[in-house]
């Protein structure tokens, strides 16, 4: 009868942690949007508007963005996911207005694939997994907890980490296809000379990346001028077939066609593997 009672209370007072737990998660969600309303209404305060910028975006994009300029000398930026960029004076001084719009274009890509937004939403929806196989683990497996709490937390801040590295490449991407992979290399290129960051990785430098937030500055150098190597070739092809022997070329292929330029069957294959290559690197053929 002393063992059903004691675990009996023992599951109200799991039940009764992980409720207060889920209430706290989701009272710090709200808290952080709450604060980075109150922030960035702070920093237009002490910001100046660059009409410059939001001009040359507009003709660009066809979109009105607003551009606030922070005064400080660090190489930043950064939206709160909003159609509002926050840059630091220093990318104003140290960068040409290329590179400056590439920068932009980088934070567009955060605001329109609402970025900012899936990051703040996965701390409360990694809590609450984390809160129902605690309990659980309780429950059923009390042994198993202390270790389940630590390989949850390494694995929680590799996958958020990834996560937020899966949007900057995402938003690199984005630079590239509208044009300007060449400036974002450059802008990065500035900004790895500012801070002296090393170009090559140690080895404890290649493990620490798995937990941090951005993938390695020289890793989105290489990226940029890569990917613009491919939409150059591209659109300097004189026609929709030798593009696509251009994807196929990019995409590691090798492919002896001259014999078969005649054959319209053969055509047709190609353009349809190429469809899926273009998908699979996510590129738009343009300029014919």
């Amino acid at each position: 009868m002393l063992d059903k009672k004691k675990k009996f209370l023992q599951e109200i007072d799991v039940v009764s942690f992980f409720s207060v737990f889920v209430l706290y998660r989701l009272f710090l969600f709200c808290s952080s949007i709450v604060l980075s309303l109150i922030y960035a209404n702070q920093l237009r305060k002490t910001s100046t508007r660059d009409k410059k910028i939001e001009k040359n975006l507009k003709m660009l994009l066809k979109e009105d963005y607003k551009v606030w300029v922070i005064p400080s000398t660090d190489m930043n930026a950064f939206t709160f996911g909003t159609k509002e960029i926050f840059l630091f004076h220093g990318i104003k001084q140290k960068m040409n207005m290329n590179e400056i719009i590439a920068i932009c274009l980088h934070e567009i890509s955060h605001i329109k694939k609402y970025h900012p937004l899936k990051t703040t939403l996965a701390d409360p929806i990694f809590a609450i997994l984390y809160a129902t196989i605690e309990v659980a683990l309780d429950l059923i497996f009390p042994n198993l907890l202390y270790f389940f709490v630590v390989a949850y937390f390494i694995v929680f801040k590799i996958s958020k980490a990834q996560l937020s590295q899966k949007f900057e490449w995402d938003s690199d991407d984005f630079a590239i296809k509208m044009g300007y992979g060449n400036y974002l290399a450059s802008a990065f290129m500035k900004i790895q000379k500012q801070y002296k960051i090393p170009e090559k990785m140690t080895f404890y430098e290649k493990m620490i990346e798995f937990f941090q937030s951005h993938p390695h500055i020289t890793k989105r150098i290489k990226h940029a001028l890569k990917k613009k190597e491919v939409l150059k070739d591209i659109v300097t092809s004189k026609s929709i077939y030798s593009a696509t022997i251009v994807l196929l070329h990019h995409s590691g292929l090798t492919l002896i066609y001259d014999k078969y330029m005649k054959d319209n069957s053969f055509k047709n294959k190609i353009m349809s593997l190429a469809e899926k290559i273009q998908q699979k690197l996510n590129l738009k053929i343009r300029g014919f």
